[in-house]
C-alpha cells in the first residue's frame, strides 16, 4: 500500500578534472606540501608543522570538492575567488646553474 519513497543519491567522480591543468596543479601542490610537512617534522618546528597540515587540508578538501562536482551544488561561495583560474596566470618557473 505504500510507496517506496527512498531515493538514492549519486556522486559523480571528475575524473577529467585530475588530467586537467587545475588537476594537475592541485595533485602537485599536495605533494609539496606532504613533502614540506616531512621536512619540519624532521626538523621539529611545530609552527611550521601546523601550517602545511592546513595547507594541506584545505588543498585535500578543494580538490575533494572539484573531483565530486560539489561546486556546481554550493553556490554560496564565489568560487572564482577561491580557486583562480590557471589559464590566465602566467607561471615563471627560475631554475638556478
Amino acid at each position: 500500500m505504500s510507496a517506496d519513497h527512498s531515493k538514492t543519491t549519486t556522486m559523480d567522480v571528475d575524473t577529467a578534472f585530475l588530467k586537467s591543468k587545475r588537476g594537475i596543479l592541485k595533485v602537485a601542490e599536495m605533494g609539496t606540501l606532504f613533502l614540506a610537512f616531512v621536512c619540519f617534522a624532521v626538523a621539529s618546528r611545530p609552527k611550521y608543522i601546523t601550517a602545511t597540515v592546513l595547507e594541506f587540508l584545505i588543498t585535500s578538501l578543494l580538490l575533494l570538492l572539484y573531483l565530486l562536482k560539489l561546486n556546481k551544488r554550493l553556490t554560496f561561495f564565489f568560487w572564482p575567488l577561491i580557486v583562480g583560474d590557471v589559464s590566465k596566470h602566467n607561471i615563471i618557473v627560475l631554475t638556478l646553474t
